[in-house]
This record gives structure tokens, C-alpha cells and sequence, in this order.
């Protein structure tokens, strides 16, 4: 089957997104993902009915939307939620997760953080009704209260915030005591890599404004928690569920001519592609209490 024409106003579309994806790359400071979304749009992605973005959970899965709704149940399982208890969403994307776990559970109205206006703004119009709170702001400087919170989801988001650390220091400030923060990410594994591997990953890390402070392997994140005065509860690697069905899916979803009208040229050719970050990386569901008063 021939591709899809480009027609100009895709055209024109196209190419200030190949400005943006340039710029990302090369930008000094990696702190700015409202960019990385903005430049996304509702357009560029994988999903078939939702607007998830991230790898999915593909135990059982066999679709994109099915494969991120399990992982959302994956990390509401490991992190325990109950109803009626109050949860705040940090990182909450277009909304799918809030808006699954608002369906899922008996829960006060969610919370759910970004800092892409144009993300949260499309949020409350998909599920602003539906007992959720989308709010404009910095997981760096939460506009929430003290002890606020039972449990703060981070699901695929962590790893943008310009300064994790600090986000940890907001997140100790908005739980309750003995609140639990549940976190769904992937970490480098520490290893030696060739400079080629160095340099793809700088650009990759540009693309998705990942800080390099953020680019630490586990161990590591886990010792800021606990300098915070989070304590482990529970530590799950996900990994083979996670990196090679999403890549063999997501190498066969970019050649669905409906797919491939949509997606920026570039990411099909790099959501298609080989993943050899994703194989020097261990996706990992962590799950931690605070401790004290």
C-alpha cells in the first residue's frame, strides 16, 4: 500500500514539528517537557482509542490501550489503593490513568498535576466531570497542602521533572503519614557503552527533556528516597513486560497507514525502531511509605 500523501496544511504541520524535535534535541537544559507534549499534540502516538504515552504493561495486553491501562492496574495494585482514599496524579498526561483509576475505585475527587496546559486543558474537557481535578502546576512546587494526600502516583513521569530529588522532598510534603508514593519508570542500567551509544542517548534524552541528574540507575534513586525519609515497601522489575512486546508492537503499529498519517516521520522511524536504550534500561514499579509525622 503507498503512503499517505502529504497534504500542506500536514505539510506545514510537519515541519514546525521537525523545528521542535531539532530544538529538544540540541537544547541545552533538559527541563522543559511541556515542550516534548506540546510538540506531541493528540496526534503522535500509538494508541488506538485512549491518548496514552508510555510503554504499557503487556502480560496479557495484546492492544496499545489495553497493555496502558494495565499498567495503571499494575501500579494500583502494588501500591495498595483502597477506596475512599484521596490520590494525587503527578505527571497525569491527557488524563487516561486518573480517569481509570476514578472509575476503578470509590476515591474523593482525584487530583491529577501537569505542567503541559495544553494537556490539562484537553483533560478536563475528556474527564473533567468524571470526579477528577486536573490542575496546571510543577510536581517541583506542588499547590496542594501539607499531608494532603494517601497516595501519590508518578506513572511514567519522574524521569521529566527538572529536579526529582525535589520532587521526592514535594512528595513527602503532600502524603499523609504513612502515605504511600507508587512510581511506574524505567532506569539506566549502569554499564560501559561506546561513544555512538553516548551520543543517541544524549539526543534521546534531549527529544523527551530528560535531565541527565534524572539518568541514574536505581540503586541511586533509591538512596535519594530514603535520604528523603521514604521507606521501600516494595520493588517489582517489570522489565519483560514492559520493553520487547511494546517494541515488537509498537514496530508493527507504525506501519498501519492510519497510523502512519498521523505520526511525525521521525518518531514512526524511532518508535519503530531497534530500542537499544530501552535494552540498557530496567523498567520497575517502586513502591514507598513515608515515615514519621
Amino acid at each position: 500500500m503507498t503512503s499517505p500523501k502529504a497534504t500542506p496544511s500536514r505539510s506545514w504541520r510537519q515541519f514546525k514539528e521537525t523545528m521542535s524535535l531539532l530544538y529538544l534535541a540540541v537544547r541545552p537544559r533538559r527541563s522543559r517537557p511541556d515542550l516534548v507534549y506540546d510538540m506531541l499534540g493528540t496526534h503522535n502516538n500509538l494508541a488506538e482509542q485512549s491518548l496514552f504515552l508510555n510503554l504499557g504493561y503487556w502480560e496479557k495486553a495484546k492492544t496499545y490501550d489495553a497493555a496502558c491501562l494495565a499498567l495503571a492496574e499494575e501500579l494500583a495494585k502494588d501500591a495498595g489503593l483502597k477506596d475512599g482514599q484521596k490520590l494525587l496524579d503527578a505527571g497525569c498526561g491527557f488524563g487516561d490513568a486518573s480517569h481509570f483509576w476514578s472509575q476503578s475505585y470509590k476515591l474523593p475527587r482525584i487530583k491529577a498535576l501537569n505542567i503541559t496546559r495544553s494537556q490539562v486543558e484537553i483533560a478536563r474537557e475528556r474527564f473533567g466531570k468524571d470526579g477528577i481535578d486536573f490542575v496546571e502546576g510543577s510536581a517541583m512546587n506542588m499547590p496542594f497542602p501539607d499531608k494532603e494526600f494517601d497516595s501519590l502516583f508518578a506513572l511514567e513521569s519522574s524521569f521529566h521533572f527538572p529536579d526529582r530529588l525535589q520532587f521526592f522532598r514535594e512528595a513527602m510534603r503532600v502524603l499523609k503519614p504513612g502515605g504511600v508514593l507508587a512510581i511506574a519508570d524505567f532506569f539506566p542500567i549502569s554499564q560501559k557503552i561506546s561513544l555512538s551509544q553516548r551520543v543517541k542517548e544524549w539526543i534521546g534524552r534531549g527529544l523527551w527533556q530528560i535531565p541527565k541528574a534524572n539518568w541514574i540507575d536505581l540503586k541511586a534513586v533509591e538512596k535519594q528516597l530514603a535520604g528523603v525519609g521514604f521507606e521501600l515497601r516494595s520493588l517489582r522489575d517489570i522489565s519483560p513486560h514492559v520493553f520487547r512486546p511494546y517494541k515488537d508492537y509498537a514496530q508493527r503499529r507504525v506501519k498501519d497507514p492510519v497510523v502512519a498519517e498521523r505520526l511525525h516521520p521521525l518518531l514512526a522511524k524511532s518508535w519503530g525502531g531497534p530500542h537499544s536504550g530501552l535494552e540498557r534500561s530496567q523498567y520497575v514499579i517502586l513502591v514507598l511509605t513515608k515515615k514519621g509525622n
